[in-house]
């Protein structure tokens, strides 16, 4: 995938990302965000790094959450996680464009 193409899916999970982290700071507030965001980015870094200290920070945070709490967070992630296919799936779609496949024929 080029560089632009790639830009494109990256802007529009961006976008979305936004919006949701909009919706999640106005219902739930600034603390329950922050704790969102950390998980996001110690999930990143264990992604990264598949290292025991990294999935042990990532388990500390969870495991410190209310049930409450740990339950937001799972439908937050949720949420995104759907968020992101949603941006895949507009991005297969404008490719196929781009190419002059029509998708709708296809799924027929």
């Amino acid at each position: 995938m080029s560089a632009e193409v790639t830009a494109k899916l990256e802007s529009d999970i961006a976008f979305l990302h936004g919006i949701l982290s909009g919706v999640i700071r106005q219902r739930e507030g600034d603390a329950f965000f922050s704790t969102l965001s950390d998980v996001l980015k110690q999930s990143d870094l264990y992604r990264d790094s598949r290292s025991g200290t990294d999935f042990s920070a990532l388990s500390r945070i969870v495991s410190a959450l209310a049930d409450s709490d740990a339950e937001k967070l799972t439908r937050a992630l949720s949420c995104y996680l759907t968020l992101v296919n949603i941006a895949e799936e507009h991005h297969k779609v404008r490719l196929n464009r781009a190419q002059g496949f029509d998708s709708t024929a296809a799924a027929l």
